[in-house]
């Protein structure tokens, strides 16, 4: 009865494989086209479709996903964390986004999973990340996408709440 239970139903083993599909087609189109608006276009496209389906999944391995060589898989990891904050996952997101991360794409969509995910995370952690991603943004063109939205988190993690959250815990 227990596993039972437990087991995926129908409509969740339809999902994943729905995702799975999504990766695929993401590293298609990266691949099928060069670096152009249409393709940005393309792929915010099923970047936003990964973003629905991951609220039809009770469990997704974002780890594995932020860890893989794949971008598409990397992508879905995002997207599932954007649609499903974690605070646990704001340490993996900050490396995945400035060390592994090669794609712009990729990086904006980390970025947008970091917004969400790291002010849910305790004070020393943001904290302890915070250099980090100051270090990140100061090699960022000012009049990228990436710059802007990582600014704005940086603003939001400065806001006095924060600080006294920090001194709080310390």
């Amino acid at each position: 009865m227990a596993f039972a239970t437990n087991k995926p139903d129908s409509h969740t083993r339809h999902a994943d494989r729905q995702l799975k599909d999504l990766v695929a087609k993401y590293n298609e189109a990266r691949a099928a086209q060069e670096s152009s608006p249409r393709r940005t276009a393309i792929l915010t496209e099923i970047t936003g479709r990964m973003v629905a389906l991951s609220g039809q999944l009770s469990h997704y391995h974002w780890r594995k996903a932020l860890e893989s060589d794949d971008p598409g898989l990397r992508v879905a990891g995002y997207a599932w964390l954007y649609a499903k904050p974690n605070p646990r996952a704001a340490q993996l997101l900050v490396n995945t986004v400035t060390v592994r991360e090669e794609t712009h794409f990729g990086q904006y969509w980390g970025l947008e999973a970091l917004q969400r995910c790291l002010p849910l995370a305790d004070a020393v952690t943001v904290a302890a990340l915070t250099p980090k991603l100051k270090e990140f943004l100061s090699k960022l063109p000012t009049d990228s996408d990436h710059h802007y939205e990582l600014s704005n988190l940086l603003e939001q993690l400065a806001e006095p709440s924060r600080a006294l959250d920090f001194e709080a815990v310390s």
